[in-house]
């Protein structure tokens, strides 16, 4: 399973700031992760791959900005 410090690493921040939101981003993924696969080994690279390019692309567009779309994940 991703955790917190592997999230930040991948994102490139060091700040505690975004914790809380981080950690709901990782949950959310591996729901999302399990809804779509079921049960996977957490240790299994390719499903923190995914999982990090999840928690990323919604932490990048946690304001609904990324390229400037309507419909965005917060929309």
């Amino acid at each position: 399973m991703l955790t917190l410090e592997e999230a930040k690493r991948w994102i490139g921040i060091s700040s505690t700031d975004n914790d809380a939101l981080l950690l709901q981003l990782i949950s959310a993924s591996d729901k999302d992760l399990r809804k779509k696969v079921g049960d996977f080994d957490e240790d299994s690279e390719l499903a923190k791959l995914y999982m990090q390019y999840w928690v990323g692309n919604l932490y990048a567009d946690r304001f609904g900005e990324l390229n400037n779309k309507t419909g965005s994940a917060t929309t």
